[in-house]
């Protein structure tokens, strides 16, 4: 078994649950002198970040079942009792780990696509700037992510985890759902503006995690040319454009 798993990234933030455990198994940092409950709790900080941070490293190379608490301790250097005074359960780390990271930056995200003002957008410039910044984003999270999406579809795991990301993502494609409403009102869009949003996203998220398998090792199209195309095919379906004239032409009898 390996001590430290590899692909270190950026320690995510903790959820609701996690720290209402904490503050039931944190009483004896309040009851310290302030300068040693300062240190301690500097210390305890310290090695959650550790946890998190082996945690992220280990479910994006095993997968969430493939990983367990005996090995998530390992790879932080603790003890396992030690993790569970952080954390209550394998699906708690995780949670803390990988989806609110995901979720945070879908959130941030969104919330800089949507402040636009509606009906200053033109489509197609709107959109290569929609899918670059969604496909970097997806891209450099890429192998999380498809443990992510892998674990959140699994009905064998705790319930808190699918229940949790879904909530949130729901709330996120909502909030994207308003925009493409009113975009759709204001130019006479025909398509559902429920559905077509998450087809979107559906279709970004396929490019991102799963790139190599749809075109072969090595033969994925570069993140520009990804970009275009979805952008075409967002905006004019198959035909990739508007008519030409002639073809206009030619449809209209004339």
């Amino acid at each position: 078994m390996r001590e430290r798993c590899q692909h270190s990234i950026r320690v995510g933030a903790a959820t609701a649950a996690t720290l209402a455990w904490v503050g039931t198994h944190d009483e004896s940092l309040a009851a310290a002198e302030p300068a040693e409950a300062t240190r301690r709790r500097s210390d305890w900080l310290a090695t959650r970040e550790r946890i998190l941070t082996a945690a992220r490293d280990c479910f994006t190379e095993r997968g969430y079942h493939a990983t367990s608490t005996k090995e998530l301790a390992a790879a932080a250097d603790i003890a396992e009792v030690s993790l569970f005074r952080h954390f209550p359960t394998k699906a708690a780390i995780f949670e803390a780990a990988a989806v609110e990271p995901i979720n945070d930056f879908l959130r941030s995200w969104i919330a800089a696509w949507t402040e636009t003002p509606v009906g200053a957008r033109d489509p197609e410039a709107e959109g290569v700037r929609f899918y670059t910044t969604l496909m970097e984003l997806l891209s450099r999270e890429r192998r999380l992510l498809a443990v992510f999406l892998a674990t959140i579809s699994d009905v064998t795991i705790e319930p808190a985890i699918s229940t949790e990301s879904r909530a949130v993502m729901a709330e996120l494609l909502d909030r994207l759902e308003t925009v493409f409403r009113r975009e759709g009102r204001r130019r006479g869009y025909r398509t559902n503006p429920h559905i077509t949003p998450r087809l979107v996203i559906a279709m970004a998220l396929g490019m991102a995690v799963h790139g190599d398998w749809l075109f072969g090792a090595g033969h994925t199209p570069k993140p520009r040319q990804l970009v275009n195309e979805m952008n075409r095919f967002t905006n004019w379906g198959l035909p990739g454009g508007p008519p030409s004239p002639d073809h206009a032409s030619a449809r209209s009898g004339g």
